[in-house]
């Protein structure tokens, strides 16, 4: 179901193990060898597809365990002193605010039992010397942990690619690292320290990960506070019903509170109660997005949901845009009219490009689409509007 196998198998005779990425887990076989009677009674040939008949005829593969927490997506797992190495992973993807969401884990080769697990690691690619594991992890983070049947201790860790999402495996040779970021390459020589820790000479100067140059991106996760627990999945049913609950309670309330703040509503044209509507409802879907996620956890049905109140405000915005447009047209020799038309058409469209950046630096694409709502929304608006000016 998931078309993506970028990892090699790991192999440690006789058994090879296959870990498919994204909750799809692994499979082990063991592999076995005949006496050779098959290729001698194949005889001479002269053809290849003899031979590798006949060398297939000697290979024998039978299932020896599977694990269903075991899942690599583009990191290959290592083996060392008949323990597997790999991360049983639970997004479909990575995202640039932080690591992949699932499990680094020990596996016993043998018998595919989870020895034990590591949360904080993120995916990452290995390199294995005896019982010490260099660790290069998507969030571009290098670590070197001492490994058992026991648990990892971790050695020295050091962020190398902080702002980048790290995909490839490293290369480790003569006491260098090679590691390949986003836009950089670093090469981090490892042998610089002594068993003392003190600092071999060198005659040229020493440079340190701070010398590297550094992006300052400032992640806009903090105005949303979640994210759904598989961002590339379609909505399901509910989860769409609550999004549409929460956001209409975000359209209803500022109607609740806005005529009992203000004494003037009813005295107030239908136009400007609507505009005054929509300027309450775009803050509020804006602030409920955030609060909700992080403190509304104990309401029901949001326990551990993602709530998502945007759209509500955007098609707030786009009303408020549209009424304001066909204000101008109702009365042509009012320049303010003219001057608050442009004003909430600029606002609209800088709340659609960054609604549309704050999504795409988020990892969060599916909730794109409710930019296209805005074409259902506009027959609707266009109604409202003319209605409001009579």
């Amino acid at each position: 179901g998931y078309d993506e196998h970028s990892t090699i198998p790991a192999y440690a005779e006789p058994l090879l193990v296959f870990s498919a990425p994204f909750q799809a887990g692994a499979t082990a076989y063991r592999l076995s060898w005949g006496d050779g009677t098959a290729a001698t009674d194949a005889g001479p040939s002269d053809t290849a597809a003899d031979t590798t008949n006949a060398v297939s005829d000697r290979l024998a593969v039978e299932f020896a365990w599977s694990q269903p927490k075991f899942s690599n997506d583009v990191t290959t797992c290592v083996v060392t002193d008949d323990l597997l190495f790999g991360f049983d992973l639970r997004d479909p993807q990575s995202k640039a605010h932080r690591p992949s969401r699932g499990e680094f884990r020990c596996l016993d080769m043998q018998t595919g039992e989870i020895l034990w697990s590591e949360p904080d690691f993120g995916q990452s690619s290995m390199i294995a010397s005896g019982n010490r594991l260099l660790l290069f992890s998507d969030a571009g983070t290098v670590r070197r942990i001492e490994v058992s049947r026991d648990g990892a201790k971790e050695q020295a860790v050091a962020e190398v690619f902080p702002d980048h999402v790290c995909w490839t495996r490293p290369t480790f040779a003569d006491g260098l690292l090679y590691l390949r970021g986003g836009e950089q390459f670093v090469c981090l020589d490892l042998s610089i320290t002594t068993e003392s820790g003190a600092q071999q000479s060198d005659a040229a100067p020493t440079l340190h990960l701070s010398d590297l140059p550094r992006h300052d991106i400032r992640s806009p996760f903090w105005l949303l506070n979640g994210e759904r627990e598989h961002p590339f999945m379609p909505p399901e049913a509910d989860e769409l019903l609550r999004w549409y609950l929460t956001g209409l309670a975000c359209v209803l309330l500022p109607g609740l509170l806005i005529p009992v703040v203000d004494r003037g509503w009813k005295s107030q044209s239908p136009d400007r109660q609507l505009t005054l509507l929509c300027g309450g409802v775009v803050p509020l879907a804006l602030i409920a997005t955030p609060l909700l996620n992080r403190w509304g956890t104990s309401m029901p049905g949001i326990h551990g949901a993602f709530v998502f109140t945007w759209p509500a405000g955007l098609f707030a915005l786009l009303q408020v845009a549209v009424l304001a447009s066909q204000r101008v047209t109702r009365h042509p020799g009012h320049r303010h009219h003219y001057w608050a038309a442009r004003l909430w058409g600029g606002l609209f469209i800088a709340a659609s490009l960054g609604y549309y950046l704050c999504l795409k630096h988020n990892g969060l694409p599916l909730e794109w689409v409710f930019l296209v709502g805005y074409v259902s929304a506009l027959p609707v608006a266009l109604w409202t509007a003319r209605v409001a000016l009579g």
